[in-house]
C-alpha cells in the first residue's frame, strides 16, 4: 500500500472513531410528561433555570429539553393562581424516558413508566 493509501485509511479510521464517540456522548435530550387529574392553568418545565412551556393533550402535558444533564422540575399554576412544584431531580443521559410526574390536587408524585 502506498503512503497516500495508508494516510487515507488512517483518516478514515479516525473519522469512524470520532463519529462513534459523538454518537455515544452527544446530548440526546429528555422528555417529560405530567398526568393531570383535574384542569390547571399551565405548567412549565424548568431545567437549569431554562423555562419550557408544557403542551397539553387531554389529561397529559408534555415538554422536551435538548440538554445532556441538569436539575429539573415542573412548575404548575393552578386555576386559583396558586402553584405547585413537581421536583424531578437531577437528570442525565441514559436514563429511562420519559420522566413522568402525576398531579393530584396540589400534590405531585413522580414515577417511572415501564
Amino acid at each position: 500500500m502506498s503512503n497516500r493509501g495508508r494516510l487515507l485509511a488512517a483518516l478514515g479510521a479516525i473519522a469512524i472513531v470520532t463519529g462513534a464517540f459523538y454518537f455515544i456522548l452527544r446530548p440526546t435530550g429528555h422528555n417529560f410528561e405530567l398526568h393531570l387529574e383535574e384542569p390547571i392553568d399551565n405548567a412549565t418545565l424548568v431545567v437549569n433555570d431554562e423555562r419550557i412551556p408544557m403542551v397539553q393533550d387531554g389529561d397529559w402535558m408534555s415538554a422536551s429539553w435538548d440538554g445532556a444533564d441538569g436539575m429539573a422540575r415542573i412548575v404548575v399554576t393552578h386555576r386559583d393562581g396558586s402553584s405547585t412544584t413537581c421536583t424531578i431531580g437531577y437528570i442525565t443521559n441514559g436514563e429511562h424516558e420519559p420522566h413522568v410526574a402525576s398531579l393530584s390536587g396540589k400534590d405531585c408524585f413522580g414515577h417511572v413508566e415501564s
